[in-house]
């Protein structure tokens, strides 16, 4: 079993006017569910109509939502501008997810997973904090995510090496979103830390994963037609988590992630 605990957003399209399900842990726990995992996704969302489509959305995708937090209240909004076919995030409000805590409930149903997911995003530093550094004893994983596209509290925007550097003695996997500047840091942790999995995304450049001395290359997949570029991270992290949980082989783990983002890249929306 993998815990994904974070944000559901509804993703509103201000050029057309659409609307999709999203959020990294929404995300994650639909790509590991279709992937045949049994993942928990521990949420919360407001009393409004967009709650009520997020809970349409889960039931067809059989998401196992019983740990989702019904609070009073509007259902995270990200409003996300498409340019060219790059997905270009403009405006987020965090509703329900700033009165979202973590309960004895939620960690009994952690200990008992394999892996438990969390990203450091908007409004959810302290559901972060809560769970990276909780003790759930020594059967999951930690596995943390760290984005430069976050506006989070004591750093500064995008600062994810900051980020990363902060809090990575509770992890033991770490995906960090970001770009080759970021490279040689992220090199330097992973050499201090062997025996932590840090991944790097590249985006179309593809990632990179530091382990025991070892680093592992992956390159993206071409695709012919792309769409949306929305969630692709997220289905690279659910791919490679997914297979690593499976055969602890971390260069499978990366093709089947690269390969699960790059369908993400076909269709608008997350998933």
């Amino acid at each position: 079993m993998i815990v994904s605990v974070g944000d559901t957003s509804i993703d509103h399209y201000i050029t057309t006017g659409e609307k999709h399900v999203g959020g990294i842990a929404t995300n994650f726990a639909v790509h590991g569910t279709r992937l045949g995992a049994d993942v928990v996704l521990i949420t919360a969302i407001g009393n409004d109509d967009d709650a009520q489509f997020f809970l349409k959305q889960m039931k067809i995708e059989g998401v196992d939502t019983s740990h989702v937090k019904h609070l009073p209240g509007q259902t995270s909004e990200q409003k996300i501008r498409l340019v060219g076919k790059e997905r270009n995030f403009c405006g987020f409000f965090a509703g329900v997810l700033n009165d979202m805590t973590i309960d004895d409930n939620d960690l009994t149903i952690m200990r008992q997973a394999e892996a438990v997911v969390v990203p450091l995003t908007d409004g959810l530093k302290h559901i972060f904090e809560q769970v990276i550094r909780a003790d759930l004893g020594s059967k999951p994983l930690k596995i943390a995510d760290f984005s430069r596209d976050a506006d989070i509290e004591g750093f500064g925007h995008g600062d994810v090496a900051a980020m990363v550097f902060h809090y990575l003695e509770h992890a033991d996997i770490a995906f960090i979103g970001g770009d080759e500047s970021i490279l040689e840091t992220v090199q330097a942790m992973a050499e201090a830390n062997p025996e932590k999995i840090l991944i790097i995304t590249l985006g179309p450049k593809g990632s990179l994963a530091f382990h025991n001395e070892k680093t592992y290359k992956q390159k993206a997949f071409w695709i012919k037609n792309v769409v949306d570029t929305t969630g692709c991270g997220d289905a690279f992290r659910s791919g490679f988590t997914t297979k690593y949980l499976e055969t602890k082989n971390i260069a499978e783990a990366m093709e089947h992630g690269a390969r699960l983002a790059a369908d993400a890249a076909t269709h608008f929306g997350a998933f």
